[in-house]
C-alpha cells in the first residue's frame, strides 16, 4: 500500500470520527476478510475512544454465530459471503454495542459496520475442508471469486447493504473494502444530519 493510500484512509477515517462525534453517535464494527483493519484505521486516529466503541473480528463461520447471532440458516443457505450475513453480522454487533452502551454514553445512537467478503483467491483450504465449515457454509461460497465484498451498516432502525467487486491482490481488496466503509459511513452520516 502506497504512502498516499495509507494518508487516504487516515484522512477518511479522521473524517468519519468527526462527523460521529458531532451527530451523537458511536461506531461499532464487525469485520471477516478485513481482520480487525477497519477497527486498525479508526483507532489509529488519537481520542477515538470517544466514538469507537468495540470491534469484533468473526473470521470463522462458527464465530459469526456465536458473537453476533448469524443464524446457520443464512450461512448454509446464503453462504458467510452474502447480503444477508453482513445485515445480520451489522445488526448483532448493533446490539451487542447496545447492551453494552457505558452510562456516559446512553443519549448516542450507534452506527454498526460490517463486512464479509472474499479477499483473497478463494476460501482457503482450511476453511473449505473443516468439519464445522462444512456444516455452517453454504458450498457456493467456494465458487465466489476474489474481490466480493458485502458491507452492511445498521442504525437501529434501517439496514443498508453495499455489494462490491474490488481488483487486485489479497492486500489491495481489504484496503479497498475499507476505504469503501469508511465512505459508505461517512455518507450516511452526511444523509442523517440532513434530514435532521
Amino acid at each position: 500500500m502506497s504512502i498516499n493510500n495509507v494518508t487516504n484512509m487516515r484522512q477518511f477515517s479522521r473524517e468519519l470520527l468527526q462527523q460521529a462525534r458531532v451527530r451523537q453517535f458511536t461506531i461499532t464494527t464487525a469485520e471477516s476478510c478485513t481482520g480487525g483493519l477497519l477497527a486498525a484505521c479508526l483507532t489509529e486516529i488519537p481520542n477515538a475512544s470517544d466514538i469507537f466503541m468495540q470491534s469484533f473480528v468473526t473470521y470463522h463461520n462458527n464465530a459469526k454465530m456465536l458473537y453476533l447471532g448469524v443464524s446457520e440458516q443464512i450461512l448454509q443457505n446464503d453462504g458467510a459471503v452474502s447480503e444477508k450475513c453482513a445485515a445480520q453480522m451489522a445488526i448483532g454487533a448493533w446490539q451487542q454495542a447496545k447492551n453494552n452502551l457505558p452510562e456516559t454514553h446512553q443519549h448516542k445512537k450507534i452506527l454498526a459496520i460490517a463486512i464479509t467478503g472474499i479477499a483473497g483467491d478463494s476460501l482457503s483450504p482450511m476453511a473449505a475442508n473443516s468439519k464445522n465449515a462444512n456444516k455452517n457454509a453454504n458450498k457456493n461460497d467456494t465458487e465466489k471469486k476474489a474481490g466480493l465484498v458485502f458491507i452492511s451498516l445498521y442504525d437501529g432502525d434501517e439496514t443498508m447493504i453495499y455489494q462490491h467487486h474490488f481488483q487486485g491482490n489479497r492486500a489491495a481488496v481489504r484496503y479497498q473494502t475499507v476505504q469503501m466503509a469508511l465512505e459508505h459511513a461517512s455518507k450516511y452520516l452526511e444523509q442523517y444530519l440532513r434530514e435532521l
